[in-house]
């Protein structure tokens, strides 16, 4: 007898996440009862429920889905802007909350906009998220919400 789930089963087995940022990288402390936590964002409330209804929730508030062809959009004009035109094109979108958001969930630094747009871009280097920036703007730009 073969002890494995068929596709459709394992795509219902609860899946555990962040319900602040969506994530699905959740860890937990050994020996500590209840120490599960964002590894994202540090949020220590689990939720759990299964892979179509987080992928739902994901798709709803990012605007797009967790899995990307990435190869694809490494193509799009986007993608190969150097850094400062990259910056230029938040500074100048209306939409740039929005934007800082997508990345950042939790952001909560507004100032000016120019202040804002230069602090979020010193994180988004130093924490080396500028693929999921050019990711989300990407997918803005194909939305026309950029």
């Amino acid at each position: 007898m073969e002890n494995t789930l068929d596709h459709n089963e394992f795509d219902l087995e609860p899946v555990s996440y962040c319900p602040r940022c969506y994530s699905l990288k959740i860890g937990y402390i050994p020996g500590v009862e209840d120490s599960d936590y964002c590894m994202d964002c540090g949020c220590i409330d689990v939720a759990r429920g299964n892979i179509y209804d987080w992928e739902k929730l994901y798709e709803s508030r990012y605007g797009h889905k967790f899995v990307v062809n990435h190869k694809s959009l490494e193509g799009h004009p986007l993608w190969k802007l150097p850094l400062k035109d990259l910056r230029t094109k938040v500074l100048e979108s209306p939409y740039y909350k929005e934007i800082i958001k997508e990345v950042y969930p939790e952001w909560t630094n507004y100032g000016n906009i120019v202040d804002t747009v230069f602090l979020f871009f010193d994180n988004v280097v130093k924490d080396r998220m500028l693929p999921k920036l050019k990711r989300v703007m990407i997918t803005r730009y194909q939305n026309g919400k950029l």
